[in-house]
Order: structure tokens, then sequence, then C-alpha cells
């Protein structure tokens, strides 16, 4: 909430630029999760110490459905902009001078249609009842991480294992590029009289980018062992654990994914703010004495 505030409130000049613009968004997709997990922690402390008596109810209930939706659309678009953005990047870095870059009407659309595909995802298990996804667990989720059959623990393996798994491989594969290009084309960018500045910002926002992707890595990389684990073998993740993974996964890669991009440029505008601050008081002391 406050990455997204910072940037409608101090950074909006610049909301129209692709890579702010994408960021954003995932900002917007970190929020719905953060929606997601007071929607379980409220039911938690509602039902903390009776929750027996109703986890079959609340597993069927419309707010649970609600809640899975959320998560899982939250997830998957969460995946779609950092993609996204690795994409925006590689292009910036590898043609600096744009000539190959996303248009104004491409981002728009390529927006649109990670919001329209991560809402198709996550709505399909609740309008379908031979899905039923979101009721399998208590955290109304459907990561296959539990031994099952039929055709919801198809569409969960298929989407949070297989597909997430390709995503994950593309987005390591653009950012390997990107580190390429950057080592590849640095002295050809010299020769071409790229000011050094240009080079470094974007040089910087690829390893902040990098940082973004590594603790993707770091909190979903265990769940996918889990859910491998699960597909191939007779192993089951015990409840306690599962809900364990979940009160810790969801909540650090939410939250890790807007500060990582946000409070740099917070504390540089900070910076520089305090900076024309006292360069505006030495100007004012200097005309006083004179």
């Amino acid at each position: 909430m406050i990455a997204l505030g910072y940037r409608i409130l101090f950074e909006r000049a610049t909301l129209h630029l692709t890579y702010v613009l994408f960021v954003t968004c995932l900002g917007v997709s970190d929020l719905l999760m953060g929606v997601y997990l007071v929607i379980i922690a409220s039911v938690d402390v509602v039902y903390r110490d009776v929750f027996i008596v109703h986890e079959h109810s609340w597993k069927q209930s419309t707010l649970c459905q609600i809640a899975g939706t959320l998560a899982t659309l939250s997830s998957e678009t969460s995946t779609f902009f950092i993609l996204l953005i690795t994409l925006e990047r590689f292009l910036t870095i590898r043609f600096p001078f744009g000539e190959h870059k996303i248009s104004n009407l491409g981002k728009y659309v390529l927006i649109s249609v990670a919001w329209c595909l991560g809402a198709l995802l996550s709505v399909v298990p609740s309008i379908y009842s031979d899905l039923a996804l979101y009721s399998t667990s208590e955290m109304c989720l459907g990561f296959p991480l539990r031994k099952s059959f039929g055709l919801a623990w198809t569409y969960s393996v298929t989407i949070f294992l297989f597909f997430n798994s390709f995503l994950f491989v593309v987005i390591v594969t653009g950012q390997l590029s990107i580190f390429i290009a950057i080592y590849r084309h640095s002295s050809k960018f010299k020769t071409e009289n790229q000011t050094s500045a240009r080079r470094a910002d974007n040089i910087t926002v690829a390893l902040k980018l990098s940082v973004v992707v590594l603790s993707n890595f770091i909190c979903w990389f265990p769940v996918c062992i889990m859910g491998i684990r699960t597909v191939v073998s007779d192993y089951e993740v015990r409840r306690e654990t599962y809900s364990w993974v979940i009160a810790l996964v969801l909540p650090i890669n939410s939250a890790l994914n807007p500060i990582l991009y946000t409070v740099p440029r917070i504390y540089t505008f900070w910076k520089n703010f305090n900076n024309r601050k006292t360069k505006h008081t030495h100007g004012s002391n200097v005309s006083n004495i004179k």
C-alpha cells in the first residue's frame, strides 16, 4: 500500500513509462495477496478454538472461494508482471537507442492480457463445481502439496507446477540475457557516447530486478520441490507444514516485491530532497550575509 501510494503521489509524472507502469501493476497484484491474508487472518481469529466444527462449512463458503481467487490472481499476475519487466529491461539494455521497444499501445495490451489471463486462471476453479480447487484446504488454496486425483488435482498441478515453472525458467533466461547484453555491449555503449549515468541507471534497475527474481525463487523453490515430490511419489505434506508454508511464503514474497522496487527510490527521493533543502538554506544564508 505504501509503495503504491508513493508512486501515485510522488511519481505520478512517470506512470506513463512502461517500466514504472509494470512495477505499479506488480504492486497491485501483491496488494491483492495482502487482502487474501487479511481474510485468512480474520477467519482464524473468529474460528480459532472451534475451527474443527466449522471446517467443512468454511471450505464451501463464498468467502473461501473469494480468498482463493484473490490468492491465485495475485500469484499468477505477479509472475506475469515480473516476466514483462524482464522483457522491458532486456529491450532497454540490448537496444539503448530504442530500435526495439514496447510501444505505448503494446504496454497496455500486455497489461490487459496479464490481468485477463490471471483472472481466467483464478476464477475458473470457482465457477466450475467439478474443480472445487479452493475447497480442498482450510487455507482456500489449490497448491498441489497433497496427493489427490481428479480434475481439480490435474488443474492444480498444471497451473501451479508446470505452467509457473515454465514462466520462471523464461524469467531466469531473460535475466541471463540481460547480464550478457550488459557485458557484451558495455564497450559499444561507450563508443556510441551513451552517458555513464544512463548506463549506470540501466544496470542498477537490472540488478534490482535480479534481486526480485532471486527472492521469488527462494520463496517458491521449496514449495515447488514439495509439489513435485507429491506428484511423482507418495510423499504428502502434513497439514501443519502446509499451513506454515503458506503463512510464511505468501506474506514474505508479496511484501518483498514492492519493498525491493520502491524503498530504494524513496531513499533516493529523500536524499535529493535533503540536498536541495541544504542548497536552498546555504543560498539563503549567503544572501543574508551580503
